[in-house]
């Protein structure tokens, strides 16, 4: 049910995004979301699993299945995932706003990654 109104979710490589047309770029950086705060916190996020950021940025934990839960958060901005579904990102910019990313071909990658670093429960 939820999924249903959330057909609008960006996938992490689409161009499009129905949240925030107002900021769509041209030019060879638009392959991505077109959200500007969906953007940085996935530049962000990659820049995480490039140089650790600082211990707990990142956490993991359990979830029905195979799958993990991803939590991470940095200025201004939270992110949580799982591992086998979409993502949510929370920025401090628009309080009360939820920005779904879909999966595309590039978010499971980075959800690995992210896992594989992360902090997880004793």
């Amino acid at each position: 049910v939820w999924r249903e109104r959330l057909a609008g979710a960006v996938a992490m490589d689409s161009a499009t995004d129905t949240h925030a047309a107002d900021t769509k770029d041209s030019g060879p950086e638009s392959t991505g979301p077109s959200h500007q705060g969906v953007r940085r916190v996935l530049k962000e996020l990659h820049s995480y699993v490039e140089t650790a950021p600082p211990l707990g940025r990142v956490r993991s934990s359990f979830a029905p299945g195979e799958a993990r839960t991803l939590r991470a958060d940095g200025p201004g901005w939270s992110f949580v995932a799982r591992t086998d579904d979409m993502a949510f990102i929370l920025l401090d910019e628009e309080p009360g706003e939820i920005l779904p990313v879909g999966r595309g071909t590039e978010l499971p990658a980075l959800l690995t990654a992210l896992d594989k670093m992360a902090v997880r429960p004793a």
